[in-house]
């Protein structure tokens, strides 16, 4: 599902009561914890954000209920999309306790909203933190309900995780009418996990708005910001930097090997977490700091400077179900050098590099770069075009 507008703060206005006249139009209420327009952390806020926008253009009406940010209003609308916000204070709780009660405010809301305009036709939940309040629209409303699943309990935590996660998924996947997961990799997952009839989980893959990644920027200037010299080979890292799920430490391990393939390269490392930390630390110990830029999470223009500024993207992820930052790297023109458990296909010399989740793996695949720029860009500008259509 990919916009072709901006998801960006427009001026809010009042929630419309009724539905749209459209023939086959339909009433839908979606619940995530994360949106652009709410909380953002992750693929998902843009996934929801995009998803919803595109079934408004289609004539459905769209409600998201989601988590409310510093400042934002209850209910508001946003390029049609009518966002309903609420309160979520953990305080102390463990966090599936406090994901719980997330969902009952939730609940409330879409049945305060129902009472007002009318019936939903059907809800979408994704991912495990808005198992409980989908599950409770199917069992109060008996409405038909869709679910989304972006990983896996067992896939984030490498086999071991929450059970208590782990059946919240298998009860939203079992009450769902349908379950849609972001790759086949994933719908392979989830079946097994889950022992689903395959008629059930549908594969549909995540796309992107490639239009924000037009233009023109300078990358000598765009580097200069962050120290780097203009001709120094750039190699950029974007993702959660919490535990190990998407391999920064990987990247960090394959800093020494990057530089014996150039010694003018830099490693950029976009994000926040625990792990950011501990590359750091570990840069300095192998002494490739001068290396290394840590510069926090990113957003905005500011990120698609730096991908369009950068010779190839790293995604050295444990378990990427699908991997956004994928389609990011090829819609600004890169090529990815991409682990084997990346969900978003790589055509191997094509677009990409797929590599072993090793640093031996990312500095082969990093040095194919730095062997040949030209074919790297070729590369980049394959990747567009699978980005784009």
């Amino acid at each position: 599902y990919c916009s072709n507008r901006s998801p960006g703060p427009p001026a809010a206005s009042p929630a419309p009561p009724g539905r749209s006249a459209r023939p086959g139009a339909m009433r839908i209420a979606m619940f995530s914890w994360e949106s652009l327009h709410s909380v953002s952390l992750g693929g998902i806020a843009q996934h929801v954000t995009e998803l919803a926008a595109a079934l408004e253009r289609l004539g459905h009406e769209v409600h998201v209920f989601t988590r409310r940010g510093e400042g934002q209003q209850d209910v508001e609308v946003v390029y049609g999309v009518t966002y309903h916000r609420v309160s979520l204070d953990p305080n102390g709780k463990d966090f599936v306790d406090a994901m719980g009660d997330m969902c009952n405010a939730m609940v409330w809301a879409f049945g305060a909203t129902q009472s007002r305009i009318g019936k939903f036709d059907i809800c979408h939940a994704h991912d495990w933190m808005t198992c409980k309040a989908m599950v409770q629209c199917k069992n109060s409303h008996n409405m038909a309900c869709v679910f989304t699943f972006h990983s896996t309990e067992s896939g984030r935590s490498q086999g071991w995780g929450q059970d208590a996660v782990r059946a919240l998924e298998g009860e939203a996947s079992f009450v769902a009418d349908r379950v849609v997961a972001v790759s086949e990799r994933l719908r392979g997952e989830v079946t097994s996990i889950y022992a689903l009839p395959d008629s059930k989980v549908w594969s549909i893959p995540n796309g992107i708005q490639c239009g924000r990644f037009d233009g023109f920027i300078d990358p000598a200037e765009v580097k200069a910001r962050y120290d780097i010299g203009a001709l120094d080979p750039m190699v950029l890292f974007v993702g959660r930097m919490v535990g190990g799920m998407k391999g920064a430490d990987v990247l960090a391990e394959a800093v020494p090997g990057i530089l014996e393939a150039h010694k003018n390269a830099k490693v950029v490392f976009v994000g926040d977490g625990d792990c950011k930390m501990h590359c750091d630390h570990r840069s300095k110990e192998l002494g490739v700091e001068g290396a290394c830029r840590f510069l926090g999470p990113r957003s905005g223009a500011e990120l698609v400077d730096l991908f369009k500024a950068c010779d190839c993207v790293a995604i050295p992820s444990r378990n990427e179900p699908f991997g956004l930052v994928v389609l990011e790297a090829w819609a600004a023109g890169k090529p990815v050098v991409a682990s084997d458990q990346v969900g978003c296909p790589v055509a191997h010399g094509h677009d990409g590099w797929t590599v072993s989740c090793t640093p031996e793996g990312i500095v082969w695949g990093v040095s194919q770069v730095f062997e040949d720029f030209p074919r790297a860009r070729k590369m980049g500008a394959n990747g567009r075009v699978r980005a784009a259509f």
